[in-house]
């Protein structure tokens, strides 16, 4: 646990989490945007944390042991201090439900988990501005009296005789007004408010003097100045004793500042922060309304999947830095097509005006989104007819086709577009981004650059999937599988210590099939069991011969579906692959990934303890990816961890990457677990492994996946190279 220094001026930040990783990563992000930060593993140990630290502010897991993260913050808020202090829930869901009942028992705000370590950063960032700007409201209010409680606030006076308005100095130097301006008529006050919120006023006002509700209101004020002001106004209305109106009495608080830092915050949780567009949460909202008034209306509505073609390429070459200017360009000429079509209004979005706001002053529209990556949707409402979304998808394709100058780079891109209609492609979210995606697809398979609707006769596709679910079930009995196996290397001496099982489909007619093609096919007709039976059988004979002709045990590693690995009798086939190839079980892994381990729990634990009992080894497959539990890690009997390729890619240039690989391998160590590396290309990512204390790696630096007589040649050079030296020594 970190020491805290009263002088320290960086502010203080408790990570409560049972998730010891999670803890890790998120300190790692705050630490790098200038936080210090104490730590504690349930909510338990938070209040006791709290009482001995007293945080600036508390990020607050939802499902811990002991005390979760609802009942540690009820108790929080009963703590001195901890009535104020600003708490961010985290959790790894996105009900409703939970989000209701953080707020219920007090939480500033709601975060959903995920790899947007930046993101955490900027909240926790925001949220410590907004925090301390209403605890000085709230030190103001005890030292002051009346309309002085609080800084940013004053008081006002309205008397029915005279329809006068008279200002306090402090709301006079709080708007920047003169000693003239103390004294207000009601309409010359009207005159200041935004145009939008006159008629609320109104309302309110006459409410309140009819005693129906207190005078309680949100409004923008625009002053002689120029300057806007974000100002709530409360006032009590006195009566007479026949119960006419004498007058009001209220106070104005300007709540600018916060304001700003919750449209800040709204926009980090709704809006992509490299284009600015809505993102996937805010689109699949504003879509859901969209099908709702569609309903009602009866009219048709079109959903749009566009990908840039090609966009990996561009990372690749140009590095991330243009793919991201890139991105941003693209998103600005997607919108100018959009904003000159057929759209949800902004008026008929149905937002609070006060989440509203930052987007209508950056005139984003709401109907169109960057998902992530190089993926975009779009919805157009009351299109009419299909070709009217047609008329907008080529505009949009053209004007993407057009050149983007990138500092002094030109880039000429592409994009493919899918649309679903609605209500004849589905009337859900779900289905209509479905369809929509499946016709993009479609449109990358009728050589890019174009659109495609999606349509049920599509489905040459889905034809074509039943015909090579018809050749998949041929292929065992005709021998078509072979296993090609890319060797694993030990970081510290550059020996092949073992390899990786990794099948492949030799078809007669379509010569090489993908197992990204046949794969997920085999595991959603359930072929995957039979086929991941001969892998394991394969893959031990094999290792068994190298074995004899090696000069020391060779260690398999084989693959395990979640199908596979959940079938019944899964231990009995290893056991029986084992028994009928000789191979020693120590020299058998088996490779299950992150999303396989985390379902189920219990039931995994069993299959696993199984497994370990055999002799063999248990490895975890990119690492990274998913969102691991690592209370539950230290429960598996794991022997290795193998971190994915995607980490690996961008080391070591990419300093945040960097950082969660070492942190990666550290916490790896730190379980005893032998770590791997995957996807190693050049040399500078195998000298920073080493570096990192990486056990082993693999990838194409070394070698690409060969037959086994390529894998066997390359072991009897590596023998015959090996032997001398050792002669020597």
């Amino acid at each position: 646990m970190n020491e805290t220094r009263p002088e320290d001026p960086k502010p203080l930040v408790l990570i409560v989490d049972d998730d010891e990783g999670a803890r890790l990563l998120t300190e790692i992000a705050l630490t790098n945007a200038e936080f210090r930060v104490v730590q504690a593993e349930d909510g338990k140990q938070a209040l006791e944390v709290f009482r001995a630290e007293r945080p600036d502010i508390v990020l607050l897991d939802v499902s811990m042991p002991v005390m979760d993260g609802f009942h540690a913050c009820l108790e929080l808020r009963r703590l001195p201090g901890g009535e104020s202090v600003p708490v961010l829930m985290l959790t790894g869901h996105e009900d409703i439900s939970s989000i209701n009942r953080a707020y219920e028992v007090g939480a500033t705000d709601f975060l959903t988990k995920s790899s947007n370590w930046e993101m955490v950063a900027h909240r926790v960032r925001y949220m410590l501005r907004a925090a301390r700007a209403f605890s000085e409201l709230e030190r103001n209010r005890e030292s002051l009296s009346s309309a002085q409680h609080i800084a940013h606030m004053g008081g006002w006076e309205w008397r029915a005789d005279s329809d006068r308005l008279y200002l306090s100095q402090e709301v006079c130097d709080m708007f920047g007004l003169t000693q003239s301006d103390y004294e207000f008529s009601h309409e010359r006050v009207l005159s200041y408010v935004d145009c939008e919120d006159r008629q609320v006023i109104r309302d309110a006002v006459l409410a309140a003097l009819r005693g129906i509700q207190p005078f309680d209101a949100h409004l923008r004020l625009k002053l002689p100045s120029g300057s806007e002001h974000y100002v709530h106004a409360k006032a009590k209305v006195s009566f007479d004793a026949g119960g006419r109106a004498l007058g009001m009495l209220g106070t104005v608080q300007d709540v600018t500042e916060r304001r700003l830092a919750e449209q800040k915050i709204h926009s980090l949780a709704y809006y992509d922060s490299l284009t600015g567009l809505p993102n996937r949460v805010m689109f699949r909202d504003q879509l859901e309304r969209a099908i709702a008034l569609r309903a009602r209306d009866r009219t048709q509505l079109a959903v749009m999947f566009l990908d840039l073609d090609k966009f990996k390429r561009i990372n690749d070459t140009l590095g991330h830095s243009v793919g991201d200017q890139l991105l941003a360009a693209a998103a600005d000429r997607i919108v100018c097509c959009v904003r000159s079509s057929e759209m949800v209004s902004r008026e008929g979005s149905e937002l609070p005006r006060a989440e509203n706001a930052q987007a209508e002053a950056d005139a984003i529209p709401l109907n169109v989104a960057r998902l992530g990556g190089d993926e975009f949707t779009l919805f157009l409402a009351g299109v009419g007819e299909p070709r009217n979304a047609a008329r907008v998808a080529r505009r949009i394709l053209g004007e993407l086709a057009r050149p983007f100058v990138l500092g002094q780079h030109e880039i000429v891109v592409s994009a493919s577009i899918g649309i679903a209609v609605c209500p004849g492609d589905g009337m859900d979210v779900e289905v209509l981004l479905g369809n929509a995606d499946v016709a993009m697809y479609h449109a990358k398979e009728q050589g890019r650059n174009n659109y495609q609707f999606y349509s049920r006769p599509m489905n040459a596709e889905a034809f074509q999937k039943l015909s090579l679910e018809s050749e998949l079930r041929k292929a065992l009995e005709r021998d078509e599988f072979v296993l090609y196996f890319q060797p694993m290397v030990s970081v510290a001496s550059g020996a092949v210590v073992g390899a990786e099982a990794l099948i492949r489909w030799q078809h007669p007619d379509m010569g090489m099939v993908s197992p990204l093609e046949f794969i997920p096919l085999a595991e959603e007709t359930g072929l995957i069991v039979p086929i991941g039976e001969w892998v394991l059988g394969q893959a031990c004979r094999q290792a068994a011969v190298w074995q004899r002709i090696g000069t020391r045990p060779m260690k398999i590693s084989v693959n395990l579906s979640g199908v596979d690995f959940r079938h019944r009798g899964m231990p009995q086939k290893v056991a029986r692959a084992l028994e009928a190839s000789g191979l020693d079980p120590s020299c058998l892994k088996l490779e299950l990934t992150e999303s396989v381990l985390m379902r189920e729990i219990e039931t995994t634990l069993v299959i696993l303890e199984q497994l370990k009992a055999l002799g063999v080894q248990l490895v975890i497959d990119d690492f990274g990816t998913g969102y691991s539990s690592f209370n539950y890690l230290r429960r598996f009997p794991l022997h290795t961890l193998k971190i994915d390729r995607s980490f690996v890619r961008d080391i070591p240039g990419h300093q945040d990457v960097s950082a969660i690989t070492r942190a990666i391998i550290a916490m790896g160590h730190s379980l005893k677990l032998n770590v791997v590396a995957e996807g190693v290309e050049t040399h500078p990512q195998l000298d920073y492994l080493r570096e990192l204390g990486c056990d082993e790696y693999q990838g194409y630096l070394f070698s690409a996946a060969v037959p086994a007589g390529q894998f066997e040649e390359l072991l009897r050079r590596e023998h015959e190279t090996s032997a001398p030296q050792k002669a020597r020594s």
